[in-house]
């Protein structure tokens, strides 16, 4: 027995074994058309499984039946069938096509790519030895572009929204995290900001690295380095690297008397972003000058703020020095100028080293008046005082 097409358009039988039976039937009534023999009534009772398993044995990859409109029981519109334990047809409730939209819906942790009878780890689990394993692409030559959202449903605290997670997973047991972007929801309503974390070794928990706020500001809590190659760790908390002398620059633009500034501050609280008052002799800034002498940097010269005086919350007194290196080996950074919180200027004899700061002073010596007959006090002179 052999049928080529077969269209059954009645109400679903109860169970498999009789839809197969009325499938046989009519199989074989269509039969005995052919054969001119005239219809004959079937009963569930005279068709025996031996005529059921005729009929499914005709199912197969030689006789290639097909069936049109074939209708099923126990199946939702929408599910994907699979084939499960003994090859028995159902309907997946986790994988399901819209028809309507051309979307395919997937419910629950759905693994592509993992063997079968390994439980997905998440709820889109993709395993491929290839690369990559996943591209997301459009053909489109406008403004349209691929897209992945991630959407939180967060409504109040700081907390993450979303992560993009990454592991290297070397050991099989391990399946931390080794880096994490994350947007976390800000203390205000629809405010987030971009989280950056990593960690060093396997023991090691993860630090942020990097944060963009969402008031465009940027913080790190490590070294930042530009210019240089990847994998050079700074010396500084910035340094900035380049074959051009042009290595950076401030710029204001604004429609008043405002140039741009540059602050150089200390506290003496060892936590950042806290408030210590500084003592005497503190150091509250230095700019210095290095040279490269073909093995590494060395000082050349100094300018540096100091605090000296009554420190109080209402006044922090200060001196600016300068400094340079002397022409020995090896070198030494030897205070030349000095500017004290009264406003006297000192200068150092570049030969002998002493203070000039009195009256007597050598020519082209320099020192400041005091208590003159006829000069005004702090003036700068060079040369012998004048009568």
């Amino acid at each position: 027995m052999s049928v080529a097409t077969y269209r059954y358009n009645n109400v679903p039988p109860a169970d498999l074994r009789l839809a197969v039976q009325q499938l046989w039937v009519k199989a074989f009534d269509i039969e005995n058309r052919l054969k001119g023999v005239e219809e004959t009534t079937h009963t569930s009772e005279n068709i025996s499984m031996q005529h059921v398993l005729e009929f499914i044995s005709g199912f197969s990859t030689t006789s290639s039946p097909t069936f049109t409109g074939l209708t099923l029981s126990g199946l939702t519109e929408g599910h994907i069938v699979y084939a499960g334990a003994g090859g028995i047809l159902s309907g997946s409730t986790n994988l399901c096509w819209d028809n309507i939209n051309a979307r395919l819906h997937v419910i629950g942790t759905q693994g592509i790519g993992v063997a079968v009878g390994t439980a997905p780890s998440y709820a889109l689990h993709l395993l491929s030895a290839n690369d990559p394993a996943m591209g997301i692409m459009t053909s489109a030559t406008d403004a349209v572009y691929p897209k992945i959202y991630m959407r939180g449903a967060r409504t109040s605290g700081v907390g993450y929204l979303s992560t993009i997670e990454f592991s290297n997973n070397e050991a099989a047991s391990d399946k931390s995290t080794d880096a994490l972007v994350g947007v976390i929801r800000g203390a205000a309503a629809n405010s987030a900001y971009i989280n950056i974390q990593t960690r060093a070794s396997l023991a090691g928990g993860l630090i942020t690295v990097l944060r963009l706020h969402e008031n465009q500001d940027i913080s790190m809590p490590g070294n930042l380095i530009v210019g240089a190659a990847a994998g050079t760790t700074p010396a500084t908390k910035l340094s900035v690297w380049g074959a051009s002398a042009l290595m950076g620059d401030l710029a204001v633009f604004s429609n008043d008397a405002t140039g741009p500034s540059l602050y150089l501050r200390k506290s003496r609280n060892a936590t950042v972003g806290s408030n210590t008052i500084i003592t005497t002799g503190d150091q509250i800034g230095q700019i210095e000058f290095d040279s490269n002498n073909g093995s590494g940097w060395r000082v050349s010269c100094v300018i540096s703020a100091d605090s000296e005086g009554t420190i109080a919350s209402n006044r922090t007194p200060a001196r600016l020095s300068f400094w340079t290196a002397t022409n020995v080996a090896p070198s030494v950074i030897t205070e030349r100028m000095r500017i004290d919180n009264s406003g006297g200027v000192f200068m150092y004899n570049l030969k002998s080293g002493t203070n000039q700061a009195t009256a007597g002073a050598a020519l082209n010596e320099l020192w400041r008046t005091s208590g003159h007959a006829t000069l005004p006090d702090n003036v700068v002179m060079i040369g012998e005082l004048p009568s």
